[in-house]
């Protein structure tokens, strides 16, 4: 069985713990707030936005341009403006499919972790990021035999829709709730600087 189930629902305490934790440990912790800025303003395009926060944070991951990102950008954007703005618990059923569309789109681009972490920066509040520790503890070693496939990112999406909706809410984090999620994952799964739940 994957090391994070049966599923963990955090509570505020152990989200506002790990995010100082993380805070203090990991040394590229304004990645995401920095480029929520430079997508923000107008001086740099989505595409630089983005290869910026995969290089800080993947900087030996898949060689990509800022002009392979704009590309799955435009690609993806209609199918993407209904998630805009939107909570991860309001995921629909006849949503899945679409889905599985926009990250394989990604994936194809920036791999399957770099996928999850542009769709969080671009949708916060509605697609969680992921790593590769991370999708193994919740998948399992099928995660990465099988190639990471959408279906297993669309599972982890459903575990994150009860993790956000059990003993946590928006309204204690705010737009950052699946950051700080993430940041949970991270400090536990990635890099072992906390105990992982019973």
């Amino acid at each position: 069985m994957p090391k994070a189930l049966p599923l963990h629902h955090p509570t505020a305490d152990e989200l506002h713990h790990a995010h100082g934790v993380y805070t203090e440990k990991e040394p590229t912790e304004y990645a995401h707030r920095l480029t929520r800025e430079l997508l923000a303003g107008d001086t740099f395009t989505a595409g630089e936005a983005i290869h910026a926060l995969l290089r800080i944070w993947s900087p030996k991951g898949p060689k990509t341009t800022p002009t392979d990102i704009m590309c799955v950008l435009e690609d993806t954007a209609a199918a993407r403006t209904g998630f805009t703005n939107r909570h991860i618990a309001t995921l629909a059923d006849d949503e899945h499919d679409t889905v599985k569309e926009i990250y394989a789109a990604f994936k194809a681009v920036v791999g399957q972790v770099g996928a999850a972490k542009a769709l969080s920066v671009l949708h916060p509040r509605f697609f969680p990021m992921w790593d590769r520790r991370i999708a193994i503890a919740y998948i399992g070693w099928k995660w990465r035999d099988d190639g990471a496939p959408p279906e297993y990112y669309l599972l982890f999406m459903q575990y994150a829709i009860e993790q956000c909706t059990t003993s946590v809410h928006e309204d204690t984090f705010g737009h950052t709730l699946l950051k700080v999620l993430d940041e949970w994952n991270y400090s536990i799964w990635t890099k072992h600087w906390l105990t992982p739940p019973d």
